[in-house]
């Protein structure tokens, strides 16, 4: 906020160096922010935001579900097949 009138707060969006074109009235408030994003988590957001950055995302998200799937799948037929123990043991009684 730069300064508050009878109009409403003149804000300084986005921390630019001037302040908006016109003031802000008290009923066009929405809402209050109450957590800042800053640094590397901002920049990621950002990032997020843009098309190749969903894209990312989106391949992200693909691969760890293909590997992860993946590997449950080999373990649940690793779990399943018997071992050479197994067999042997069996053929043994």
């Amino acid at each position: 906020v730069d300064a508050t009138t009878e109009d409403g707060a003149w804000l300084r969006g986005d921390g630019n160096d001037r302040r908006d074109p016109q003031p802000v009235r008290q009923d066009a408030v929405l809402g209050t922010p109450r957590l800042a994003v800053t640094g590397g988590a901002a920049a990621a957001f950002t990032a997020a935001q843009s098309v190749p950055g969903r894209a990312t995302l989106v391949a992200a998200a693909g691969a760890l579900l293909w590997f992860g799937l993946g590997s449950a799948r080999r373990s649940r037929s690793r779990a399943a097949a018997p071992t050479r123990q197994h067999r042997v043991a069996a053929g043994a009684r």
